[in-house]
């Protein structure tokens, strides 16, 4: 009997623990002050090729959420950070994003198509669209 009432309260304390690591908004990797993401879309960017060759897709990629006022990165494990470029025909932002720090702001009001260009650190370009 001793043995089955330490046994519930080790479960109830590991039941209790997993609760509040599920509600601490650090342990999902953003933070309080993330934009929402109620209408945000996701679109996936691409390794630029260097000749205009066809190939197959490439596997490599980084996903894009994005949203009004914010775009977030899902960096793969080879990529530590990236210089972003997001233009159309009359407009460009630049920013750069790192895998702690994935999430920027945007000016709100964006309508269109943009084109996004990455760069990683180590030379590579990735490219995709986003529409607003």
């Amino acid at each position: 009997m001793k043995k089955l009432k330490i046994l519930f309260v080790v479960l109830l304390g590991c039941f209790s623990f997993s609760a509040i690591v599920a509600a601490d908004p650090s342990s999902q990797g953003t933070s309080m002050d993330n934009p929402p993401k109620q209408s945000s879309k996701t679109t996936q960017l691409h390794l630029k090729r260097a000749s205009n060759r066809p190939n197959s897709p490439s596997r490599v990629g980084i996903e894009c959420v994005y949203g009004e006022g914010f775009i977030e990165f899902s960096l793969p494990e080879s990529v530590f950070s990236l210089s972003v470029t997001i233009s159309n025909d009359t407009e460009e932002w630049y920013g750069f994003v790192t895998r702690y720090d994935f999430i920027q702001e945007l000016p709100i009001g964006l309508s269109g198509e943009y084109s996004v260009e990455c760069t990683a650190e180590d030379g590579r370009i990735y490219i995709g669209s986003i529409v607003y």
